[in-house]
């Protein structure tokens, strides 16, 4: 069994952090994939792929800060200024967005932002509405309101010096 250096495993976790497979780690650090296999399985090695992803995090944060603004610039510019397609005559022209391509976007953006703020994303539970609960609430309220009506004429009266029949009516 060839003994490897501390060096030949960092690139090994290294390797497969970038190829994303036993085969490919293999291949680019010049080990076998089935070494590789057997120190996937130790303590040391994972600890190893934390410290590549640590080691290359700003790395990784810039390049997907980078996508991103590019995404919101294309998405911005597709939205403002419509979809380029050739015309008749072989000329680059803009189409507006279609809707529902413009709905997704939108979407799709307020669904993220709301990950983003840890805020819930959609709505869940029990969407059922017992039917006599509700009227038995909804005349409860019209009764209530039926009572009130005397009382808030009075106070209006009271406030306005033209009678309300006058003032409902349009006659003044």
């Amino acid at each position: 069994m060839t003994q490897y250096t501390l060096e030949d495993k960092f690139a090994a976790a290294t390797a497969y952090m970038i190829e994303g497979t036993l085969r490919g780690a293999g291949r680019v650090a010049n080990i076998p994939w089935e070494t590789i296999r057997d120190w996937k399985k130790e303590q040391w090695f994972n600890d190893m792929i934390a410290q590549v992803i640590e080691q290359h995090a700003d790395e990784y944060k810039a390049s997907n800060h980078k996508i991103i603004k590019l995404a919101q610039e294309a998405v911005l510019d597709r939205l403002t200024n419509g979809d380029a397609i050739l015309d008749k005559k072989g000329n680059i022209a803009r189409k507006p967005v279609a809707l529902r391509d413009a709905m997704i976007a939108y979407v799709m953006t307020i669904d993220k932002q709301r990950l983003l703020l840890n805020q819930p994303t959609s709505l869940s539970g029990k969407v059922g509405v017992d039917i006599k609960e509700l009227a038995k609430n909804f005349k409860a309220t019209t009764e209530a309101a039926k009572k009130d009506v005397p009382e808030a004429e009075a106070q209006i009266q009271a406030q306005v010096p033209v009678p309300i029949e006058d003032l409902l009516s349009g006659n003044l």
